[in-house]
């Protein structure tokens, strides 16, 4: 489906619509397990986008490359993409997604070990994202701002109630994206002694 997308884009010099099709192959490839298709597909994608200016799209696949490579420990990096989406996000008004990308830049920023930077962007994305009404985007960052308590020996525990309702109210599995975080930090918890606070 999707080359076939592609191909009549290109027939029809459609550059956006091709830039924005290769973009989602490779979420599809990063939801397959195929990341280094994945990756592959995002930078040609940001290329597309990149030469024709097209910012708007070009924040949402550089979010999802920061996102792709900070989940496979490339922090650094993923920290670099994030930051550049967001600019870009705040550039062209489009507050929702740079309130969840901000989610990201507190993730690589935690991994890094700049725990006080990473409260700080994890907490204003949070409120950015409650303002908004962007209940998927809370609960995700929910599971980051739980790892980060952790880390930082606080309660975790109200991070996790934040998931559970967002996965009870919609009705999702278990082996969803967030019924996975949700199990994940379930366990970070435990074995942190219950709440994940320090005695």
């Amino acid at each position: 489906m999707y080359n076939r997308a592609i191909a009549l884009a290109r027939e029809y010099g459609a550059r956006s619509d091709e830039g924005r099709t290769i973009g989602n192959l490779g979420l599809t490839y990063e939801e397959w397990g195929k990341y280094d298709l994945a990756e592959r597909h995002f930078a040609e994608a940001l290329e597309i986008l990149r030469e024709i200016g097209n910012r708007r799209e070009e924040a949402i696949v550089l979010a999802n490359l920061g996102s792709l490579v900070a989940t496979h420990g490339r922090y650094e990096e993923g920290l670099r993409y994030a930051r550049e989406a967001y600019d870009i996000h705040v550039e062209v008004e489009n507050l929702p997604y740079a309130a969840f990308v901000l989610g990201t830049v507190g993730a690589c920023l935690h991994h890094l070990g700049r725990l006080d930077e990473a409260e700080s962007a994890l907490n204003e994305s949070l409120d950015r994202l409650r303002a908004h009404g962007h209940e998927r985007g809370v609960a995700m960052v929910s599971f980051e701002v739980g790892q980060l308590a952790i880390a930082q020996g606080r309660d975790a525990r109200p991070y996790l109630a934040t998931i559970e309702v967002f996965i009870a109210s919609n009705g999702l599995a278990p082996d969803s994206h967030a019924g996975k975080q949700a199990a994940i930090l379930r366990a970070s918890i435990a074995s942190a002694g219950g709440s994940g606070e320090k005695s």
